[in-house]
């Protein structure tokens, strides 16, 4: 994702969101900060079951940010 094209996610912010990144996987997650080059701060981050209590993601590896239905 190239700079021009970073969205504004304040509106996501301490939501739940679901991340889609290089190789197929899917992070979800409260999305807690992100800067000018898309890196990303989720908590309560969930990767198919697996349960991790933060991740933070390098902007080059983000396809995809999406709000989470909160009966998800």
């Amino acid at each position: 994702m190239g700079k021009s094209a970073v969205p504004n996610l304040t509106g996501l912010l301490h939501k739940k969101v679901a991340v889609r990144i290089d190789g197929g996987h899917t992070l979800k997650g409260l999305l807690m900060g992100y800067d000018a080059f898309m890196n990303i701060v989720l908590s309560g981050t969930m990767e198919t079951n697996e349960a991790q209590s933060t991740a933070v993601i390098r902007g080059e590896f983000v396809e995809d940010i999406v709000p989470v239905d909160e009966a998800s």
